[in-house]
């Protein structure tokens, strides 16, 4: 089964994020803020986070304690689903990186036990893996203990057009992205002139546990024109449903962000296969 053509969220740059979210007033770049490793926060939903300075809120012993999976994994300048649970109802729910100052805060629409958020990496953030510090609040804004999770970082190309996707199960999604030459790149065309899909992932439903695959352009070799992102279903691989999130990155502008999710066995298409995910020029 085809499900209809998944929901766009706009993730806002830091710089917009951090003109609404937070006092404090920086003139050029910081390493040490929240924004230089996460660029948005959002629930799955599309309610957006808004970003803080300072620790997270110290925990209270009426606050509900957060959780999260065991494994989380990234790629610079893409989004990943993160299911964050609590102890008790929260209504709110932070993320922050350990070390780094800052952190963003998502008031949830109502409050709930159980939310998936989206998270996006900024395209910069380096290393191997990322300490992540999610906490969560009830509606009285006492906040619980705080949980810790090491997500594993994977580096990929990142330039000046960035498509990457992740996925939540060991199925086998593709990829496929159409330059303004009309040379389409996924796994069995991996380059065009100047772009490449430099992670490949599942490849027949060999199980690899990435779950990412990324195409990216570098500086300066991004050709003017439309670029056309598709996602196929390659194989089930025997899961009952896939849950993938789509990250788009054009210099100078904000991310996008694409969600949607594949049922049925899969086509295992090749070229000009696949949902639609969005179009967008440069």
């Amino acid at each position: 089964m085809r499900l209809p053509v998944p929901r766009q969220i706009a993730i806002a740059v830091a710089a917009v994020m951090l003109s609404g979210g937070c006092s404090k007033d920086s003139t050029g770049p910081d390493n040490s803020s929240i924004v230089t490793r996460i660029i948005g926060v959002q629930t799955a939903s599309g309610t957006a986070g808004t970003v803080h300075t300072g620790a997270v809120p110290a925990a209270d012993v009426a606050g509900p304690a957060a959780g999260v999976a065991s494994s989380i994994s990234f790629v610079n300048g893409g989004t990943s689903q993160v299911t964050v649970t609590s102890t008790g109802s929260m209504a709110r729910v932070v993320v922050a990186v350990g070390g780094v100052d800052g952190y963003w805060e998502v008031i949830l629409p109502s409050a709930s036990t159980s939310v998936q958020l989206l998270v996006t990496l900024a395209q910069s953030v380096t290393g191997a893996t990322l300490p992540l510090r999610f906490a969560a609040a009830n509606a009285s804004g006492q906040y619980g203990v705080v949980s810790s999770n090491n997500a594993t970082l994977t580096q990929v190309g990142t330039g000046d057009v960035q498509v990457s996707v992740s996925w939540d199960t060991p199925s086998d999604v593709d990829l496929h992205v159409v330059g303004p030459d009309n040379v389409e790149i996924y796994w069995a065309h991996t380059a065009s002139t100047s772009g490449n899909l430099d992670l490949d992932s599942k490849a027949a439903c060999t199980i690899d546990n990435v779950n990412h695959e990324n195409v990216t352009w570098p500086v300066g070799n991004a050709p003017a024109g439309t670029y056309t992102v598709r996602l196929d279903y390659w194989a089930s691989c025997a899961v009952a449903a896939t849950n993938y999130v789509v990250t788009v990155k054009v210099a100078g502008s904000a991310a996008q962000v694409f969600t949607g999710q594949f049922t049925g066995s899969g086509d295992a298409g090749g070229t000009g296969a696949g949902r639609l995910i969005t179009t967008f020029t440069k």
